[in-house]
């Protein structure tokens, strides 16, 4: 790492961010299989609340990265680091966050605790 450029530090940062990511994801999936394509919500929920914890910090990483610069550490310490331009892979993987965070989101105010029907209690994800 001494011989890497700066901000290799965050993008390594932000690779374990997507990575992790795709692993609540397959948890969820996970779950749906072995309840026969449903998820009970009390058991996604804290993987999706993991999932929007870590799809937005790397997501604030990204953009702080390419808007004020972050200090990174360098072979004498911790340097300022200026701005890293704006590639195209990285703001597709930022719409993707972002439309992540959404879809959350989204399933989350559906999931209201004042719900009692059935389909508030689980979600189907295989026909």
């Amino acid at each position: 790492m001494l011989e890497q450029p700066q901000a290799f530090f965050y993008a390594q940062i932000m690779l374990w961010g997507i990575a992790l990511l795709m692993a609540t994801g397959f948890f969820i999936l996970m779950l749906s299989f072995m309840n026969n394509g449903s998820i009970p919500r009390a058991q996604a929920r804290p993987f999706v609340l993991a999932g929007q914890a870590i799809g937005g910090i790397t997501a604030l990483i990204y953009l702080l990265t390419r808007t004020t610069g972050l200090p990174a550490p360098s072979p004498i310490g911790w340097l300022i680091s200026g701005r890293e331009p704006i590639d195209v892979i990285g703001a597709l993987v930022l719409v993707v966050l972002f439309a992540h965070s959404f879809l959350a989101l989204n399933w989350q105010q559906k999931a209201s605790p004042g719900q009692t029907n059935s389909t508030a209690q689980t979600t189907r994800l295989m026909p």
